[in-house]
């Protein structure tokens, strides 16, 4: 824990180990916590899923996600298939995995005295898995099935259409759950061997230098230690990096931009959505200049563009923020809540969006004199870390194995929320890139029914796609007036940061420094 920056109330005790076959692993004693938890993370995914395209043998959509599925199911120790989750359930734990674009996370949560039975059972799902050929059958429809329950989703539907409406040369574009279609009948008909493929794709990526662990548990930081070394060592290091995705590392091209997308959702909803992908943003973990500009385009005071469109009556609501977090590319999206009024004035809701992104770049959001917009933004963030309430066992695990792959060691724990620079040079570059020459707009309401004339292959929504004409392009080029006009919000008067506690006759303190004050020592 030395070094370790946490947060002032965070009463559990961190040490971050390396393991001879250089897994890396934080271990966290919380003596009077009622569960025990570990996660492990692989730095694969479903961007790395076999396919032609890339250059491989095979179109395998799914595989990486298959992959995960197939893990858990016995292993040379404990064949039985059942056996993790029967010595789970017998101790009032549980168990799940999911595969992201670039990482799989493997997680359970047990009765705290329980830890050392479940984590040899956990640890040889990647030491010696055994992959049978009759489980790979059966596991099949168990992925088909997950896939079958998520076809009426609209996050799933709307994630999917946008993938599917990517660059064809990049790997977010392909279908990442899998499916039997995927991963029995085409692969069949092309004489492919799934199980064949699986053992490979283990084989290639997984390995101890791509993988990161945390175990939370009652028991001291040298008995955890004790457990989690002879248990996860034997695990092979074949030395390989994370996957990198940078021909092309952009999800679209030109063809993909500036377009508009109408879409039919399965539930009651009318959304305008605007998304630009911006170059990796996770070197810049220390300025979030997204985060920033998600706070003003989302914040709902006099000015904002949510207080603009209340006015006409054409929104009821607005998110901003960034998602899609991947080593090569971020989405930053507006999503825009519309009343019947504000769907038929798409154009106009739009516009006020671009006319707020210009007034940011017009009042100079990244110069020297608007910083004060950042210290306050990173005196807010400070201040809910400093008061953050403790994570469950299995939620803390999981964040802070993905943690390990991404942040400096000392910010394991502080990564995702302080800011502890001012990079004015990111959040203009940011700005630059948010025009609507590089916009991606989508539209969703029932009341396109009727009016899509394409259907997207996995998950049959019906749509339409469209270029943005020139003539709508350059009036949101040229957004700049709005009525009531869009402005920065206020300076906010109310935010803390001193937090010394004195006595009525003590001399006043000096605020601390924001960042600092949010903090312990290791």
């Amino acid at each position: 824990g030395a070094g370790l920056e946490r947060s002032r109330g965070d009463d559990r005790a961190y040490r971050l180990i390396e393991l001879e076959n250089g897994l890396r692993a934080m271990l966290v004693h919380d003596a009077t916590t009622p569960k025990a938890a570990a996660a492990l993370q692989v730095e694969v995914g479903q961007f790395s899923d076999p396919a032609i395209a890339a250059g491989d043998d095979a179109d395998l959509p799914g595989l990486a996600h298959f992959l995960e599925h197939m893990l858990f199911l016995g292993t040379e120790k404990y064949p039985d298939e059942n056996e993790y989750s029967r010595f789970l359930a017998a101790h009032a734990g549980g168990s799940n995995a999911y595969t992201a674009a670039e990482a799989t996370m493997y997680h359970f949560d047990v009765a705290a005295p329980a830890l050392e039975g479940a984590l040899d059972r956990f640890a040889q799902f990647f030491v010696a898995p055994l992959f049978t050929a009759d489980a790979t059958a059966r596991e099949l429809n168990a992925v088909h099935s997950e896939n079958s329950k998520n076809l009426q989703n609209d996050m799933w539907r709307l994630f999917q259409l946008d993938k599917s409406t990517a660059d064809p040369a990049h790997p977010y574009q392909r279908f990442g759950t899998g499916n039997l279609e995927t991963l029995r009948d085409a692969p069949a008909a092309a004489g492919v061997d799934v199980r064949a493929a699986l053992l490979a794709f283990h084989e290639k990526y997984y390995s101890a230098s791509v993988m990161t662990l945390c175990v939370l548990g009652a028991e001291s930081l040298d008995d955890l230690e004790a457990m989690v070394r002879p248990r996860f060592a034997p695990i092979r290091n074949t030395g390989r990096a994370a996957p990198v995705f940078d021909s092309p590392a952009m999800p679209y091209a030109a063809p993909q931009l500036a377009t508009r997308t109408l879409a039919v959702p399965v539930t009651e909803r009318r959304r305008v959505e605007l998304a630009w992908a911006l170059p990796e943003q996770r070197s810049h973990y220390k300025s979030k200049p997204t985060r920033l500009l998600s706070h003003l385009i989302g914040h709902e005071g006099p000015g904002s563009v949510l207080s603009v469109l209340k006015a006409q009556d054409l929104a009821t609501g607005l998110m901003a923020g960034a998602y899609h977090d991947n080593s090569g590319f971020q989405t930053f999206g507006v999503t825009v809540e519309v009343t019947e009024a504000g769907l038929a004035r798409a154009d106009d809701v739009i516009e006020v969006v671009f006319a707020y992104v210009a007034m940011l770049r017009r009042e100079g959001v990244g110069s020297e004199a608007k910083r004060w917009l950042m210290d306050e933004f990173t005196a807010t963030e400070a201040d809910s870390f400093r008061f953050q309430s403790k994570q469950p066992p299995q939620g803390a695990v999981t964040a802070i194995a993905g943690n390990l792959a991404r942040y400096e060691a000392p910010h394991v724990l502080t990564g995702p929320y302080l800011v502890r620079e001012y990079d004015g040079d990111a959040i203009r570059d940011v700005l630059a890139r948010m025009t609507p020459d590089n916009v991606r707009i989508m539209q969703t309401a029932k009341s396109y029914a009727g009016a899509t004339d394409a259907k997207e292959r996995w998950y049959e929504v019906d749509y339409k796609q469209t270029k943005v004409d020139e003539a709508t392009l350059a009036r949101w080029r040229a957004a700049a007036e709005t009525s009531p006009p869009v402005a920065l919000p206020e300076p906010n008067q109310f935010i803390a940061t001193d937090f010394a506690i004195r006595a009525d006759t003590a001399p006043d303190a000096g605020p601390d420094d924001a960042v600092g004050g949010a903090l312990r020592a290791g």
